[in-house]
């Protein structure tokens, strides 16, 4: 139905359409009223550094009810026209055989976890380390002639968290009287705080200030050669510690092996003895048979 005023008249009047006509209008209108471009991300993930993480990306377009063509897949990193860091592509039809998205790589470290003809497009990163700390904008391309594509505005921020690690704890040269120092290195996210422990009693005042990066700490001290250290990094996720010098003495696997070792030849010592009191038990009894023979055939 619409309507219509004629000129120089002062009513209205209606007009009646078609009715395949208006069902085929209306269905038009809600269908396009109905799906939309979108895609939701996550505004923020975290990961923890040598773990694997996954970056959700779910989109929708008008045409996913009929659409059979190619669906192109794009990752980028940085800023919204940064470099694409992966992309694969699969056609959308019915046959689920393998291709670009679903073939994964063990040589690479990006693969896509999701389905693109699910309209899944979630990326996984195997191994993380600091530098993929960043910003990662998820795209989608149906028609690349046509130019028919969508991406993610503000992206997903991508964290790598770290528990303390201690990189190097070594003797180097240091200032007199003492002319020897001990610098301690240290990473993690957040960047871990250092301590210096002495078993004798507190340590020596560190001889600079600590020399930082975003995720590494290096600190010094003077120390004695008759003294020994504990180097402590602490932060948010754990604290972990090292000794100088080094405890000495064998390593885990050494004394393993050896304890194994000597169970061994106590086992085979035990079964030696144990054949031979057999032995000389069997020897014991066969002669006293003999005896009982030789007095038998005495008497006859």
């Amino acid at each position: 139905v619409f309507f219509t005023r004629p000129q120089n008249q002062g009513h209205i009047i209606v007009k009646m359409l078609h009715p395949r006509l208006f069902l085929l209008l209306l269905c038009c209108a809600a269908g396009s009223l109905a799906v939309q471009w979108s895609i939701s991300v996550p505004a923020q993930v975290n990961g923890t550094k040598g773990q694997n993480v996954v970056l959700p990306c779910s989109f929708t377009h008008p045409q996913q009810q009929h659409f059979t063509g190619e669906i192109l897949v794009k990752w980028i990193i940085g800023t919204f026209k940064g470099n694409t860091i992966f992309q694969c592509s699969v056609m959308n039809s019915t046959a689920r055989g393998l291709d670009q998205c679903s073939v994964r790589n063990v040589t690479r470290r990006y693969s896509l976890q999701g389905n693109p003809r699910d309209r899944d497009l979630s990326l996984h990163i195997q191994g993380l380390e600091f530098s993929d700390i960043n910003q990662y904008f998820c795209r989608v391309e149906l028609d690349r002639t046509k130019k028919t594509m969508y991406q993610t505005k503000t992206g997903t921020q991508l964290n790598v968290t770290a528990v303390p690690e201690i990189l190097s704890l070594i003797q180097v040269a240091g200032p007199p009287p003492s002319n020897t120092s001990l610098e301690c290195v240290a990473e993690g996210n957040p960047r871990p705080t250092l301590t210096f422990l002495s078993l004798s009693g507190p340590a020596a005042p560190a001889l600079t200030s600590p020399v930082t990066s975003h995720f590494r700490v290096t600190l010094r001290i003077p120390i004695s050669s008759r003294d020994i250290y504990v180097c402590r990094a602490t932060n948010l996720h754990g604290t972990v510690e090292r000794v100088f010098p080094s405890r000495q003495g064998p390593s885990a696997h050494t004394l393993a092996s050896c304890i194994s070792g000597a169970l061994l030849l106590l086992g085979l010592g035990l079964l030696f003895f144990w054949l031979r009191q057999r032995g000389q038990a069997q020897a014991s009894v066969m002669s006293q048979d003999q005896d009982v023979c030789y007095t038998e055939v005495t008497f006859r």
